[in-house]
C-alpha cells in the first residue's frame, strides 16, 4: 500500500527508522520484506554552557538562505529540481537561523546553518569542497555558529552525521559532541540511488 500510494506521487517509499520508531519490530519486518538499509546517520549533541570559550573567530560570511542554498547545493552538487526543494526546507526553518559561507577569494568553499528552536541549535547544512577538507574550515564554521547558538541563549547544540564520515565526526567530538542515537532509511532493494 506504501509503495503505491508513493509511486503514484512519484517520490520514493522511505521508513526513516529510529530507536522511537513504532510498531516495535518495523525495522525487522522491512527488512525482511526486502527493504534495503541506508545512509547510516548518529544524532551527535553537546551542552552549551555561556563561559565556553569561543574559539578563533571565523572568517566565513554571514549570508541570506537563498544565497547560503545556493552554495549549499553546489557544493553538494544537487541538481535544480532537488535545489528548490532544498530552499523550501531552508526558509521554512526557524526563525532565528543564521547562514555562513566560507570563501576562497570569489568561490565559496564552505557553508553551514544553525537553526534556534528555544534553547536548542541545531546545526545543518554542513559541507565542504573536497579540495578544502582537512584544513579546519568546517571547525571554524561550527564555532562561529555555537557561538551564534549561546548568543541567543541555546543551552544544547545538535547535529545529524553519517555514521562513517570519521573526519567530521572527530571535528565534531572535539567541540564535546557525543553521538545521542542512531537513525537510517529503509527503502524497497534497488532504490537506494534515489535517496
Amino acid at each position: 500500500h506504501c509503495i503505491d500510494f508513493y509511486r503514484q506521487r512519484d517520490l520514493p517509499c522511505l521508513f526513516r527508522i529510529t530507536p522511537f520508531s513504532l510498531p516495535h519490530g518495523l525495522d525487522s519486518e522491512l527488512a525482511a520484506a526486502g527493504f534495503g538499509a541506508y545512509q547510516d546517520t548518529r544524532v551527535m549533541s553537546v551542552a552549551l554552557s555561556p563561559s565556553q570559550p569561543s574559539a578563533a573567530p571565523s572568517t566565513a560570511r554571514s549570508v541570506d538562505v537563498g544565497q547560503f542554498t545556493d552554495v549549499f547545493c553546489m557544493l553538494h552538487g544537487i541538481d535544480a529540481a532537488k535545489a528548490s526543494a532544498e530552499r523550501d526546507r531552508y526558509i521554512r526553518a526557524s526563525d532565528r537561523s543564521a547562514y555562513v559561507v566560507q570563501w576562497d577569494n570569489n568561490s565559496p568553499i564552505a557553508c553551514g546553518s544553525v537553526a534556534i528552536e528555544g534553547r536548542l541549535a541545531g546545526i545543518f547544512g554542513m559541507v565542504t569542497a573536497a579540495e578544502h577538507r582537512g584544513r579546519g574550515i568546517a571547525s571554524s564554521i561550527v564555532a562561529q555558529l555555537l557561538h551564534d547558538a549561546r548568543a541567543a541563549g541555546a543551552d544544547a547544540a545538535y547535529l545529524q552525521v553519517e555514521a562513517d564520515n570519521t573526519p567530521a565526526r572527530r571535528a565534531y567530538s572535539k567541540f564535546g559532541f557525543e553521538d545521542c542515537y542512531a537513525y537510517w532509511y529503509r527503502a524497497p532493494s534497488g532504490s537506494g540511488s534515489n535517496l
